[in-house]
């Protein structure tokens, strides 16, 4: 038996863990509390945590983490110097520098007290351990970080850590440390969610903004030759326009959240990106990262063209405190259960306090705010709710316990919220009281302010949805957890769970965090939830559509009507392969066999392919740039358009009824909502917000118009009568963003691209709708800030500068700053139009 397995087994390592961890809680929650643990234990247990840190095994590594943050965290103040030594000193072995240097304020000279001791060895491999880790001055990496980086000289890398291992980070130093080789330097880095757009732009901006130009979309008609684009799928099809420009030639591209490819409706998505993205560009490097995966290359492969590299680790390089709350009938105190780093489970009683029962937890709402209350004084937290208006609730009722003056910080906010919005958004109410919500119906510049205002410490609790599992970046100390829901009808995984409490603590904030399971007697559902750790295999919604669903396939593979498919992954690998048959007829078996199926199978599908899909006379390359929509549906509005222009072109002379006219007509192939005047019943594929055609058309018109949300939602109130505001705001916002934004623009973009493609057509207004509508505004001068990155809001109250030079069009942007609020000023310095001088 090794050393390390011996010190790892040692029944004394984990009496003190249980006891300190035990020690840590109840500080936590407010008690006067100290382990009974001698000053002699506490010496030995961090002997044994010192050996356990030089191990490789990732649980040993574990327990030497969670000893050395735990002896630190409960240590006295007289030999508080003392174990922050010998954390640092742990976590330089565990190659967490980045944590290490958050240790102090002046890590210099941390290290210079070890150094200076008789501990010339120990000083002498920390120095080492920094100088191998160490990028440039200001960057060191973690161990994990550092194995991937000696990677990244390769074509195909893919890596797999937890949520807090920072893997944004790295690729942020990567392109940093490229773009310093290269003069010219062209990336792509693609996120699963419109959301992450602003935020990881934003990052980038910050770092990179003086040396490379960093946009949101994919128009690079007036761009420099080095460019990163932070765009999501949906926006990279734009980049296809570019295939044959000569000044585009892309080195990187980088797919952030590498589990999005299982997803059935927007995996596929994902897949036919990447594999145009190759095809075009074949000597970009592809790297791609996700958390907690077990086959990252596997996946990867099942894109590329070649073989991938892979680095994983499951270890987590901040320690979590897990604490499972359960109440029980008409009883006075609450079953804890902890997860103690030893692998033992703590089982505790705690005084139930007034108000806070078995019956409380009917109310989602009222149990958060009196966790809050009870036991969250002073935490930054997160609050995790199912749906958009559970968050609402959750943060609603912590405002209503709270009558303190409002954070002066936040005053901005709420004024943009009640210009913007509106003045009774229930938003604004939460954020008075130092709480907020934060789901995908919150405009992008307020989710903007909130996240900045909480790493401020302005807001102390944040509800989210399970946008949170897309990579936001809400660093906390403490996460409430009442229901394990996803949805309405959905509940998170082990996997989903764990990705969700990994934004708990994170490298290089806090040294640890801590998730409270809430659950009672008969509805237990945190019971299996406790130091569980879920590792996926990840495999692509088109592999397991071709191999789980191949009956299916084949017969519908070439006449089925794809609107009437249910099941996403089988519509969309159906119209992928369409598609795929069109470009590239002799691909398609040997992509069916790697998928999965037989060479017979694979013939089968070829030969329905062949025989019964019906002649298709639109250009391929429009089908590239919309590989979601049904080939045969795309053909029948492209014979349309052709034969007869005008009845499909929107104008601006009439804006209204020929938007309104287009819009049914495009509504008559797609059946993208109900139409009950033309018989249209809407298509299984499509899940839209809005009751009906009229309703969509209207809402998409003043939105398309230049509409402030604010008078969007004083329209829809109007038309609803005295409907709940808030009820209002969020249907507004989801009509807004999916049905409009998304939906609709899809297949707008299939008419302009068609409009493009026709010889001597030259109605630019029309080329460029679907972008247009996408903005929110028909006015090239605002789509012009927005394509700066200026959020729709923002740009429509800006002068627009009448000059054409980028710099001088800047310039002329700065001259207003002095009239602009700060948070306009604040959005424009993080969207790169304004300096920080």
């Amino acid at each position: 038996m090794s050393t390390y397995e011996v010190a790892d087994r040692s029944e004394f390592l984990d009496q003190v863990l249980d006891e300190l961890t035990e020690e840590v809680f109840r500080t936590d929650i407010g008690e006067q509390y100290t382990a009974p643990i001698s000053k002699q234990d506490r010496q030995k247990a961090a002997w044994i945590g010192s050996i356990l840190a030089n191990s490789t095994n990732d649980d040993h590594r574990k327990r030497a983490l969670s000893t050395a943050v735990l002896l630190y965290i409960t240590c006295e103040e007289e030999v508080e110097g003392v174990y922050q030594q010998y954390l640092y000193t742990v976590l330089s072995r565990l190659g967490s520098l980045p944590s290490a240097h958050a240790l102090n304020d002046s890590t210099a000279e941390l290290v210079e007290s070890i150094s200076d001791s008789s501990q010339s060895l120990l000083a002498a491999e920390l120095a080492a351990t920094e100088t191998y880790h160490r990028l440039d001055n200001e960057t060191v990496l973690t161990r994990f970080q550092q194995r991937v980086w000696d990677h990244l000289n390769e074509k195909y890398v893919v890596f797999s850590g937890p949520t807090s291992s920072g893997k944004s980070f790295l690729m942020q130093q990567y392109i940093r440390h490229s773009i310093s080789d290269s003069e010219d330097f062209q990336a792509v880095y693609l996120v699963p969610s419109r959301a992450l757009i602003s935020e990881v732009a934003a990052e980038f901006r910050a770092k990179l903004g003086d040396v490379i130009d960093i946009r949101t979309s994919a128009h690079l008609d007036e761009i420099e030759t080095s460019f990163l684009l932070v765009i999501t799928p949906e926006r990279c099809l734009q980049l296809f326009d570019y295939e044959d420009a000569e000044d585009i030639d892309l080195d990187l591209v980088f797919l952030d959240e590498l589990q999005q490819l299982e997803d059935g409706g927007r995996g596929p998505l994902f897949e036919n990106v990447l594999e145009n993205l190759e095809d075009i560009w074949p000597n970009t490097q592809i790297i791609a990262a996700g958390p907690y995966i077990d086959n990252p290359a596997d996946a990867l492969e099942e894109i590329i063209h070649g073989e991938a590299n892979d680095i994983k680790t499951v270890f987590n390089p901040v320690f979590q405190l897990e604490a499972r709350f359960t109440f029980r009938k008409r009883s006075d105190t609450i079953d804890v259960e902890l997860n103690s780093p030893s692998g033992n489970t703590l089982e505790l009683d705690l005084d139930r306090p007034t108000g806070l029962s078995y019956s409380t937890l009917n109310n989602k709402k009222q149990t958060i705010r009196r966790f809050v209350e009870e036991f969250g004084a002073g935490a930054q937290s997160l609050a995790y709710g199912k749906t958009r208006r559970a968050t609402e609730n959750i943060a609603l009722g912590v405002a209503e316990s709270r009558n303190g003056k409002e954070p002066p910080e936040t005053e901005g906010l709420i004024e943009y919220l009640e210009q913007t919005v509106h003045e009774d958004y229930a938003l604004i109410k939460a954020i008075q009281s130092g709480a907020a919500f934060h789901h995908g119906s919150v405009p992008q510049v307020a989710r903007d302010e909130i996240e900045t205002l909480y790493r401020d410490g302005k807001l102390d609790l944040i509800a989210c949805t399970s946008t949170l599992l897309q990579g936001v970046n809400l660093p906390a100390q403490r996460m409430y957890l009442v229901d394990p829901g996803k949805g309405r009808e959905k509940t998170l995984s082990d996997f989903e769970m764990q990705n969700l409490i990994g934004r708990v603590g994170r490298v290089g904030n806090q040294l640890y965090g801590t998730i409270y399971y809430i659950d009672r007697e008969n509805d237990e559902w945190a019971d299996q939830r406790l130091n569980t750790t879920a590792k996926k295999e990840v495999t692509a919604a088109t592999t397991n559509a071709i191999e789980n669903r191949s009956d299916d396939l084949i017969e519908l593979v070439a006449t089925g009507n794809t609107n009437e498919i249910t099941d996403d992954g089988l519509r969309y690998t159906i119209v992928l392969l369409r598609n795929r048959y069109l470009k590239q007829p002799e691909t398609i078996e040997e992509y069916l066999i790697e998928k999965g199926l037989s060479e017979a199978e694979a013939a089968d599908v070829f030969e329905e392919l062949e025989s019964d899909l019906p002649k298709i006379q639109i250009p391929v390359e429009i089908l590239r740039k919309n590989p979601t929509v049904d080939p045969i549906l795309q053909n029948q509005l492209y014979e349309n358009v052709t034969s007869a222009i005008a009845p499909w072109e929107v104008s601006t002379t009439n804006l209204k009824q020929s938007f309104f006219a287009v819009t049914r007509r495009l509504n008559t192939i797609f059946h993208f909502v109900e139409d009950s005047e033309h018989g249209i019943e809407p298509a299984q594929s499509e899940s839209v917000y809005s009751h009906n055609l009229n309703h969509l058309k209207y809402t998409a018109y003043h939105w398309l118009n230049g509409r402030s949300y604010h008078e969007l939602i004083d329209l829809r109130q109007d038309a609803l009568g005295k409907k709940n505001i808030d009820s209002v705001i969020k249907e507004l916002m989801r009509i807004i963003n999916d049905d409009v934004r998304y939906m609709m623009v899809k297949y707008y973009q299939i008419l302009c691209d068609i409009f493009d493609s026709i010889e001597d057509y030259d109605n630019d207004f029309m080329i460029n709708f679907d972008k247009r509508l996408e903005r929110g505004s028909y006015e090239s001068e605002r789509l012009r800030l927005m394509d700066m990155g200026i959020d729709r809001s923002i740009a429509l109250d800006l002068e627009t500068p009448d000059v054409d030079d980028d710099k001088e069009y800047k310039s002329e942007l700065a001259d207003q700053v002095n009239n602009l609020s700060p948070i306009y000023q604040r959005h424009l310095i993080r969207n790169g139009v304004l300096d920080t001088d």
